[in-house]
């Protein structure tokens, strides 16, 4: 497999849950017309991205900033840095959520990042990988309001050649 698709360890699953569970705790706020998604549903998304973000900055030996709002100003701003010191962004779907047009998926990343990854997380017997869909750079998203933007035909192509199974395309 390619280096663009990467399993995902018990140990980073269970710090990702961890963190999941800290940032619940810290985020939770208890107004439900902020977020009317159930408890259950924010810790599971909220594990979602945390085992994205464990599972590629291994990966690519970067530096990982958890927990948010600590320490550096960068925590809490940026997902990572990696050894050029380029900012990163990180974003962790399990499948493409069209949410700007039937054919469009749009995702915010943080002003400024150097670089913006879109990954995909999915489980298959019994084992859980994460794949990076696309990479976006900071001329691109300064020039498309610091958004990530993709096709559901790019989403599947990329997906295709990183050899992700048909199942789940």
């Amino acid at each position: 497999m390619s280096g663009w698709f990467m399993r995902a360890t018990e140990e980073q699953k269970d710090q990702a849950l961890r963190n999941a569970d800290f940032a619940h705790i810290v985020d939770v706020i208890g107004d439900y017309s902020f977020d009317n998604r159930t408890e259950e549903q924010q810790v599971e998304n909220k594990f979602i991205g945390y085992l994205g973000e464990i599972v590629v900055c291994e990966h690519f030996g970067w530096t990982r900033y958890f927990p948010p709002g600590t320490d550096t100003w960068k925590h809490g701003y940026y997902d990572a840095t990696d050894n050029k010191g380029r900012n990163i962004e990180i974003k962790t779907r399990r499948s493409f959520y069209p949410n700007y047009s039937e054919d469009m998926m749009v995702i915010h990343t943080v002003e400024d990042c150097d670089l913006a990854y879109l990954l995909f997380l999915f489980e298959d017997d019994l084992e859980t990988y994460v794949v990076v869909v696309k990479w976006f750079n900071r001329s691109f998203l300064s020039t498309h309001s610091w958004d990530m933007w993709i096709s559901r035909t790019i989403w599947t192509e990329n997906l295709r050649e990183r050899r992700v199974p048909e199942r789940f395309l």
